[in-house]
């Protein structure tokens, strides 16, 4: 059986809290060094979210899998570095005050993290500015945990349900002064960095509902980018803007290594067994989420009462196929999985979409 840290583990981006399995045999676990570490995030997610949701499902609290005695939950500050990173001098976060935030119900609408800052302090262990991608307050590229992995020899991947250069899976592989640079981060993602899998929605040849149409193609680095991963074939090199690009070597052999594209569903559940390619960049026939961002059929305001996108994976699908194709490095791999439209679903005030989101992050948790 695949020993699995579940570390850091379910990381809470809003009054963050994260948990994590100990017990001897995981104690034994760290102090041999897990060979495999997923990282899970919950992004927006606060301890509402999962109250909510376990209401729904259970009619109680308490049941969800990272609630059992065996975990340790603790509690971390999730404020940015800087209030005004381009203010001269620049203005520094004082901090978290409860006092206030109990008293003042104002106080908690001002000076939060972003998913850029938020990101990147869990990606590197620093704190920076709002926006940030792998970038620290003074314009420093900050070493991040997945370049970790990969320097001693481990696969390491992304998985979200959001687009693939967002901000949170962005901090974890790429570096770019603004979160919002979402082609240039994507073609980091693609054509610098190491990476083994990166999974997620963001595909401009079809909407939020699954549908063929023709959308905005930054969140997969520009339309050229995204002609050439649809070109497939054994493809290492592009030539954009009179910049030649050219893919990295993953795995030390001096070859450089092609992305395979997956977008049929049925594509990412054979990946969940069996043979795999070794390198692959999934993205699923739909634009900005996996399922949030579909139609709202008039009347409906429970959970699940709209019908699901078709032939769209589940964010477990993606998880156990990203699984699937890490593990065959003996070395093992790093993974973080990230419930990304939780965060969506909060914004646009969608409390079923909110529910279903956690639902479905849950489940990626369990299968892991």
């Amino acid at each position: 059986m695949r020993k699995i840290a579940l570390f850091g583990f379910i990381i809470i981006l809003n009054l963050t809290g994260f948990a994590q399995t100990i017990n001897s045999v995981e104690k034994d676990m760290l102090q041999k060094k897990p060979k495999n570490i997923i990282f899970f995030i919950g992004d927006g997610m606060g301890f509402n979210h999962v109250l909510a949701t376990s209401y729904y499902q259970f009619g109680e609290d308490g049941k969800q899998v990272y609630q059992g005695n065996e975990w340790v939950k603790l509690s971390q500050s999730t404020y940015p570095a800087v209030l005004k990173n381009n203010s001269d001098p620049k203005v520094y976060a004082a901090g978290y005050n409860p006092q206030k935030a109990w008293s003042d119900s104002e106080y908690a609408k001002k000076d939060y993290t972003d998913s850029g800052a938020g990101g990147t302090a869990l990606s590197t262990g620093r704190k920076t500015y709002n926006g940030s991608i792998g970038m620290g307050v003074f314009g420093d590229t900050l070493y991040n945990v997945a370049e970790s992995a990969k320097a001693i020899g481990k696969a390491i991947g992304v998985v979200s349900s959001v687009p693939l250069s967002h901000a949170t899976p962005a901090s974890f592989i790429a570096h770019n002064e603004y979160r919002n640079n979402y082609a240039q981060i994507a073609q980091y993602m693609i054509f610098s960095s190491k990476t083994d899998v990166i999974m997620a929605p963001g595909n401009p040849d079809y909407d939020d509902n699954a549908m063929p149409s023709k959308g905005d193609s930054q969140s997969v680095g520009g339309i050229e980018v995204w002609n050439w991963l649809k070109a497939g074939g054994a493809q290492t090199e592009l030539v954009l803007d009179g910049k030649k690009l050219k893919v990295k070597d993953i795995d030390g052999d001096g070859n450089p290594d092609p992305w395979v594209l997956v977008q049929d569903s049925i594509e990412f559940v054979k990946l969940m067994n069996g043979p795999t390619p070794k390198r692959v960049i999934g993205v699923p026939k739909v634009y900005s989420t996996l399922q949030q961002g579909r139609n709202v059929i008039e009347g409906s305001v429970m959970p699940f009462e709209t019908p699901f996108n078709r032939e769209v994976p589940s964010l477990e699908q993606m998880s156990m196929a990203a699984i699937n194709v890490l593990s065959k490095n003996e070395s093992g791999f790093f993974l973080m999985i990230e419930g990304g439209a939780i965060d969506w679903a909060s914004h646009s005030n969608q409390s079923d979409r909110l529910i279903e989101e956690q639902i479905a992050f849950n489940k990626a948790i369990e299968s892991a």
